[in-house]
């Protein structure tokens, strides 16, 4: 559901070249955080990179939209670094201590 969204979203974005810059970004963001909460709301395990790209697609788009120039590459590249170090997944810890009762 997601991923259609996503290019359901994009594509309609792609129709209107007067909407301002980083506008997709923060649709993608959002996009990206709404699946991470859904699955959070299901006990399904959220995935770190995906919430750290959310997060990350958010501010560069806001960035962006506001008119700010920030150093995107260098950032998105330690953010990677940073969701690789962090655990893998976060949350529905509820799923865990089940299985082991």
């Amino acid at each position: 559901m997601g991923w259609a969204l996503l290019f359901i979203v994009i594509g309609a974005l792609m129709l209107f070249p007067t909407i301002p810059n980083g506008t997709w970004l923060i649709a993608t963001g959002l996009i990206l955080l709404g699946a991470q909460v859904v699955r959070f709301f299901n006990g399904i395990r959220m995935r770190t990179f995906s919430l750290v790209l959310g997060i990350a697609a958010v501010a560069f788009g806001v960035a962006a939209f506001v008119g700010a120039d920030l150093p995107v590459m260098p950032i998105v590249l330690i953010l990677i670094g940073v969701s690789i170090v962090l655990p893998t997944s976060v949350g529905g810890e509820h799923e865990y201590r089940a299985a082991a009762a």
